[in-house]
């Protein structure tokens, strides 16, 4: 897809579900959805997805591999 391809859907979803001070796993969800949204496509066939993380007073860290795809089978199952 062309760059911005899906950005419409992806903000709709933001502005309708996002709240300050969500958890970490609320808006790991949240972004995982809009992505989704964006994207057209089943979360299972991505494989280069990258999920970052930081935290008030930590350093930006990477999440492993195995890791997102765990929050992918979590919030977006086939």
């Amino acid at each position: 897809g062309s760059i911005g391809a899906g950005r419409n859907e992806a903000l709709e979803v933001f502005e309708e579900k996002y709240k300050d001070n969500m958890e970490f796993e609320e808006a790991l969800a949240l972004g995982l959805k809009a992505l989704k949204e964006a994207s057209r496509t089943e979360m299972a066939e991505f494989t280069t997805i990258e999920i970052g993380l930081i935290r008030f007073g930590e350093t930006f860290r990477k999440l492993p591999q195995d890791e997102v795809k765990k929050y992918i089978g979590k919030y977006m199952p086939k």
